[in-house]
């Protein structure tokens, strides 16, 4: 199974993208727990899917604030030019987090 992780913001250079992180990632085993950074540190270095299952990339960076952080991912291959990246979904899968 895999979860959305969230909608692309931004193609920046070096093929690296900014994302907003779906909140459905952030959500806790347990409802009162609460979400610490650790957790989102936890991310980075997991590998990012599209829907195929196709490996496009690595969570490098989180940053912003903890309830609702950005990530920056680094592609595996830089877009092509008739590709629409905002409009792609990416994912992670569920045994990554």
């Amino acid at each position: 199974m895999i979860r959305w992780l969230g909608e692309v913001l931004h193609i920046l250079a070096n093929d690296r993208l900014i994302l907003r992180l779906n909140e459905s990632i952030l959500q806790p085993k347990n409802q009162d727990q609460v979400i610490k950074t650790k957790d989102l540190e936890q991310l980075i270095s997991k590998s990012v899917v599209d829907e195929n299952m196709k490996e496009q990339g690595t969570i490098l960076e989180i940053f912003g604030p903890v309830k609702t952080p950005y990530i920056m991912v680094k592609l595996n291959e830089p877009p092509k030019e008739d590709e629409r990246i905002l409009e792609q979904k990416f994912y992670l899968r569920d045994g990554d987090n």
